[in-house]
């Protein structure tokens, strides 16, 4: 508007005040043209050449888009203002005439000719003879510039991954056992502690969760038949394979109905309270191991070894599940670690230690301060204290209505913890 102020008019305009608004845009348009003239002769250093004057346009061949241009304006418009030269230019000939004046007023600095008609020869290019070239000396420091981290690629410090989904695989795989244990004989053919272990398995574990509505069962066994097909998992006994889509949907129904702290239950949980595999990346100005580890040993985390020495760039990651219970947002990860075959091997210690060795802490604190950040940009009026529920890491082996406070290990950063962080991630003592 005239302010200056960006206006979007959704009014049903009558054919008078059409013609204003478009006479108002044309203006705006001329004086961004004008802007960009001025732009363009005051940045020229030795010579500048401008095409202007008269040409002819349209079908009828009028010079009237020629009078009417910005630039003639320039030269020729004293005593008009915008609004009036672009309904009434000067005509053709003192359009010509002001051009003429103007060189003879500024020579020699300015010059007037008719454009060039043929082609002309390109400048040679000026080479250096081949004895006068030598090579550059070698850079002392590389400098790594910017990249694309993961949780992963800080822990391993081996790679940047484009798009890492972090998942049990990502790490080190435990050794597939799978044919050196003999199973007890009390654990059933379809439980899902003889569903196979290793990469691919918790892949098949994974896209089963992910393609699932957890209130509606019949959508299981279809979600199930596509995740077999697309990660078939590598069977140590074939005879058991037909028991694969068994052991899942056991296993869903265990896992979804067992109680979680905080009162969820995953069955009554409807898809429109999740987000699946939620995306995130953080801004990683400048990202150092020993801050980092400086952060997470003062955190009272355990912390793993780094090697990956410095990131700029960003962190991005997939959460396997952030969900809403009772005005508290949670994120959920699903692990297919295989750590025993009985109740006390999924237990409040069992999970610590896996917790610790894996070094899955770091991934913890990065997967709550995403939805930390995504809460505060995104939910009205949010407070951490109220809103945040913290991490559920679901160790899906042993999840079950029947192992009560089996199988769930449950974290709740404190927003010191996340602030700390977010300070290292922004690159304080780096």
């Amino acid at each position: 508007d005239d302010a200056g102020h960006p206006v979007l008019d959704m009014r049903e305009l009558d054919k008078t005040e059409a013609q204003a608004v478009k006479a108002g845009l044309a203006l705006q348009r001329a004086a961004e043209n004008l802007r960009l003239v001025y732009v363009a002769l005051t940045r020229a250093v030795h010579r500048c050449h401008l095409v202007v004057g008269l040409y002819s346009s349209g079908a009828s061949q009028s010079v009237t888009e020629a009078c009417r241009g910005p630039l003639s304006w320039l030269v020729a418009g004293g005593g008009h203002s915008p609004a009036s030269w672009f309904k009434k230019p000067v005509a053709a000939p003192v359009l010509q005439a002001a051009w003429t004046a103007l060189a003879a007023a500024q020579a020699p600095h300015i010059d007037i000719a008719p454009l060039p008609a043929g082609p002309h020869a390109a400048l040679p290019p000026q080479r250096p003879a081949a004895e006068q070239i030598s090579a550059l000396p070698a850079p002392l420091h590389i400098d790594p510039g910017w990249a694309i981290g993961s949780y992963s690629s800080l822990t391993q410090g081996a790679r940047h991954e484009a798009a890492a989904v972090d998942h049990d695989l990502r790490l080190q795989d435990e050794p597939d056992q799978t044919s050196a244990v003999q199973q007890p004989m009390d654990i059933a053919d379809d439980d899902i502690l003889r569903f196979p272990r290793g990469s691919v398995a918790g892949e098949c574990l994974h896209a089963v969760f992910e393609h699932i509505d957890f209130t509606q069962p019949s959508t299981w066994p279809t979600a199930i038949a596509a995740a077999l097909s697309a990660h078939p998992p590598p069977w140590n006994d074939p005879s058991a394979a037909p028991l694969g889509p068994e052991m899942l949907q056991n296993m869903l129904a265990q896992v979804l109905h067992t109680p979680l702290p905080g009162g969820a239950v995953l069955a009554r949980v409807p898809r429109g309270r999740c987000l699946v595999e939620l995306e995130f990346d953080l801004p990683v100005p400048r990202l150092g191991a020993a801050p980092l580890a400086r952060v997470l040993r003062q955190q009272g985390y355990a912390q793993p070894v780094f090697t990956f020495g410095q990131l700029r760039g960003h962190l991005r990651g997939y959460i396997d599940l952030v969900f809403e219970h009772a005005g508290r947002y949670y994120v959920l990860d699903w692990k297919s670690n295989h750590l025993g075959d009985t109740p006390a091997d999924y237990d409040a210690a069992s999970l610590a230690r896996a917790m610790d060795r894996q070094g899955y802490h770091l991934q913890v604190l990065l997967y709550c301060l995403a939805l930390h950040r995504h809460l505060a940009q995104r939910l009205p009026g949010y407070d951490h204290d109220r809103h945040f529920g913290g991490v559920l890491y679901l160790f899906v082996r042993g999840v079950r209505p029947h192992w009560p406070g089996r199988g769930v290990y449950a974290h709740r950063p404190s927003l010191a913890t996340l602030q700390h962080l977010s300070a290292v991630l922004d690159g304080a003592n780096a």
